[in-house]
């Protein structure tokens, strides 16, 4: 499939109103005909294509330069001769134009000296000229959706954060899902020789399969939640389609100046790429700095707790103290660390660090963030640090085997009382019973003896 066909099918993926700013790839094609006829006309075409092939021609050089501005590109071609003096007219080749002719004459007339002449090239600036124009149309494209972009993003924002303040439950809900969303990496570390968007799309499929075998969507307490979370998903389509479009662009640029230069013989593709070398449709972080503001504006709203881990415990460094080296640590590691006569910091080894913390080292504000954030993690930790510190303190036997045995998993604990008790009644009941059958059995005997002789008595009186 050609490239102009191609591109066509491709734009389909795209908003309808988005796609009269892609790059009119065949219109840029016919005005690479007319640059043709024009270096033709000039004598130069034949020049030009044997300089590309290595053939160097010690009577002159050719170079192409791009100069001018966004509104007025000058492409030209510099013409060199070394020694106009010793020009052999009579020698030049055949097929060269009278125009180049005419500048071998005159030059020859008027010195020995090198002689520089700049050909302006007309088509070739008519073709540039479309072409910037058409990259100023993406650009103003590119501003008015980055606008309404980092609009939506904020306003969003804002949702996400007071949602959270309200509920709790959804809170951590959320930090799941951003959890699951950073760890897909749907715009990060992609080959951009390929195709971006196709990649990108794949990753955010999986991301949603992540969510629907998690049923994280289901765990939300609050509609509102669920509003943000389809919000959310469409922002990141848009960023997708935002891709799409910016990777079509810079593929039908580096297409065309391809073939301009394969057709002419001109050197295009490096003079114009260093000519637009800021221009957004070929910067890589533009697409970075968009997906840095979803996570800067959302992601950060619903903090992590591995961004706040004590680096010794490698939980949430609750009751956070930060030492003179400002690296911080939860109280405990430090007041552990005092008992065994640590005294530098665990990270930089700073001298005397932990021993001349105080409380005024606790960082209050960090605090609150935690209370606010994690209160789970925090109940968590204040059990366990009440546990240490119950363990610490000396308890009779009796105690240290209650605690033990409190330990136990609660199945564990019935398991032990029926092994003990259940079989004991077993048994008891059994013997019981056994008692009762052998008693009641040596009750009948007793009884048919006494009977029996009864009657041998009676009949022997008689």
């Amino acid at each position: 499939m050609k490239f102009a066909k191609q591109i066509e099918t491709a734009a389909s993926d795209l908003p309808a109103h988005w796609r009269p700013y892609l790059i009119h790839y065949k219109c840029l094609k016919k005005h690479i005909h007319l640059i043709v006829d024009e270096l033709h006309s000039q004598g130069l075409f034949d020049k030009l294509l044997a300089k590309k092939q290595g053939i160097c021609s010690g009577q002159l050089s050719l170079t192409y330069a791009f100069k001018g501005s966004a509104n007025a590109p000058d492409p030209c071609i510099h013409v060199t001769i070394p020694d106009p003096y010793s020009v052999d007219q009579e020698n030049l080749p055949v097929n060269v134009q009278p125009a180049l002719k005419k500048l071998f004459i005159s030059a020859s007339a008027v010195s020995n000296e090198p002689l520089l002449l700049k050909i302006q090239l007309e088509r070739d600036s008519d073709f540039f000229r479309f072409l910037l124009d058409e990259l100023a149309r993406a650009t103003a494209l590119h501003d008015v959706e980055q606008k309404k972009f980092s609009e939506t993003v904020q306003s969003l924002g804002d949702e996400l954060c007071q949602m959270t303040a309200t509920n709790k439950n959804d809170m951590y809900t959320w930090r799941e899902i951003f959890k699951l969303y950073i760890e897909a990496a749907i715009f990060q570390d992609i080959d951009m020789t390929k195709d971006p968007a196709k990649e990108s799309r794949k990753r955010l499929e999986k991301f949603k399969d992540n969510l629907l075998d998690r049923l994280l969507e289901s765990n939300f307490v609050l509609k509102e939640s669920k509003s943000i979370l389809k919000h959310f998903l469409v922002i990141n389509y848009k960023l997708i389609d935002f891709q799409h479009f910016q990777n079509l662009n810079r593929m039908a640029i580096t297409k065309i100046l391809k073939k301009h230069d394969k057709k002419s013989g001109l050197s295009a593709t490096e003079e114009f790429s260093a000519f637009i070398k800021g221009n957004v449709v070929f910067v890589d972080g533009i697409l970075l700095s968009l997906c840095q503001a979803v996570q800067t504006k959302l992601i950060t709203i619903v903090p992590q707790p591995d961004e706040f881990t004590c680096p010794v415990c490698f939980y949430l460094a609750w009751k956070p103290v930060r030492l003179k080296c400002t690296h911080l640590f939860c109280a405990r590691c430090l007041i552990k660390a005092k008992k065994n006569n640590i005294t530098n910091c665990f990270i930089c080894r700073s001298e005397n660090a932990i021993p001349e913390a105080t409380a005024g080292n606790l960082d209050t504000t960090l605090s609150k963030f935690m209370k606010l954030n994690f209160p789970q993690e925090i109940e968590e930790k204040e059990r366990d640090n009440a546990a240490e510190r119950a363990e610490m303190q000396p308890v009779s036997p009796e105690e240290h085997f209650q605690r033990m045995y409190s330990r136990l998993p609660y199945r564990a604990q019935n398991v032990r009382i029926s092994n003990t008790r259940v079989p004991n009644t077993r048994v008891s009941n059994t013997r019981v019973s056994n008692t009762r059958v052998s008693n009641t059995r040596v009750s009948n005997t007793q009884t048919r003896h006494s009977r029996r002789s009864r009657h041998q008595t009676s009949c022997i009186i008689t």
